[in-house]
């Protein structure tokens, strides 16, 4: 099953004013939110950095046939809705600077470049919960999730692990591995003669002058 999401981050290379537009569009009709940097990397190339919210669930290949591109690379976004916001409006701030300071370093958001459309989500217990679920409903491991926001998922860790249980898709597989049969081995043998002893110290005919004892047997 296609993970699906509210909250992605997006770079679109070597941008036109056209896909400006598409974005413009694509928050009208799909978003609660958006922000995009136009920025240049370190090999010269032209970009947007960018981060939504959606205002239903949707798909990484439902998103570009909304937007009306595949050329956009796109990443569910794992922290908060505030980090990748500011992170998308840092500007020319240097990578070192966000690295060690994030937004409160003195060159963030410096000649900023871009636009920004609706209101970023509050932060507040509902939000973070809110991510919380969507992180475990996208497969993420409780040790990923607890990164995300870890005073929320103290406070609701065993809610979390409850959902990730009903998430969690019954284990299959195309062969039997092994079957395993209790009893005695006169009785097993006409339903699998190709069974063997489990444990060689159970069965000893020799020893219990010539008796089946019951005992594990397994075929492979």
């Amino acid at each position: 099953m296609t993970k699906q999401s509210t909250r992605y981050c997006f770079t679109l290379n070597n941008y036109t004013d056209n896909d400006i537009e598409l974005l413009r569009d694509f928050y009208a009709n799909y978003c609660k939110y958006l922000v995009y940097g136009k920025e240049v990397g370190e090999q010269g190339t032209p970009h947007l950095q960018g981060f939504f919210t959606l205002k239903t669930k949707l798909s990484m290949p439902a998103v570009h046939k909304a937007l009306g591109t595949k050329s956009i690379a796109l990443l569910v976004a794992s922290g908060t809705s505030f980090q990748a916001a500011t992170y998308c409006k840092k500007g020319q701030q240097t990578k070192e600077e966000w690295n060690s300071l994030k937004d409160s370093g003195p060159n963030h958001g410096l000649n900023f470049k871009g636009e920004e459309f609706g209101s970023i989500p509050s932060p507040g217990k509902r939000v973070d919960l809110d991510l919380l679920c969507e992180a475990v409903e996208e497969g993420k491991s409780l040790l990923e999730v607890s990164k995300i926001h870890p005073a929320s998922y103290v406070r609701n860790y065993r809610g979390l692990a409850n959902l990730q249980a009903l998430n969690t898709k019954p284990y299959e597989h195309e062969t039997v591995r092994g079957v395993y049969y209790w009893g005695l081995l006169v009785q097993v043998n006409p339903i699998q003669p190709a069974v063997y002893v489990l444990n060689h110290y159970t069965l000893n005919p020799k020893a219990n002058g010539g008796m089946d004892m019951p005992v594990n047997h397994t075929s492979s």
